[in-house]
């Protein structure tokens, strides 16, 4: 009897150093994702991704309509400062997929971003197309998050 209360004992100090050990290892996992978070969202830096433009069969096609809608609806002549257009995900009948433009310079991008209200459905309502920063799965699930939580706590007033 004496000998299985020290194994249940040793055994209880087992698990809990494991469970210490457990929770260090669980810290440096968090700490080593939002990390890593914050390297894949500078890759993004220069970019911008569009939602609502129709897709076309062509890439050079895309970078056509892109070009058109600066020089168009925002007045910029962007043509010589994108890098490349590419579309998200697999391309179906149903839906345009999203259209990422990695721009040349921060400074090219800034610019277009920042005309992106001349585009808004308010001002074309035939077309909806949102010019939105492109940012990691991360934080698109902790933007849901909070989006989710106003919903949940009936607030009107949020910032879109």
């Amino acid at each position: 009897m004496l000998i299985a209360k020290e194994d249940s004992k040793e055994m209880s100090k087992t698990i809990r150093r494991q469970q210490s050990e457990i929770q260090v290892k669980d810290s440096m996992l968090k700490d080593s994702r939002i990390k890593l978070d914050c390297i894949e969202q500078q890759l993004y830096e220069r970019n911008v991704q569009i939602v609502g433009l129709p897709e076309s069969d062509q890439e050079a096609d895309d970078m056509k309509k892109v070009v058109q809608l600066a020089k168009v609806k925002m007045g910029l002549n962007i043509e010589t400062d994108i890098d490349t257009v590419h579309r998200l995900g697999k391309k179906t009948n149903h839906k345009s997929r999203d259209l990422i433009i990695k721009f040349k310079t921060k400074a090219a991008r800034q610019e277009f971003y920042q005309n992106r209200k001349k585009t808004c459905p308010s001002k074309y309502p035939q077309e909806n197309i949102y010019i939105n920063d492109q940012i990691t799965d991360y934080r698109k699930g902790l933007f849901l998050v909070g989006w989710q939580a106003t919903q949940k706590l009936n607030f009107n007033n949020t910032v879109r």
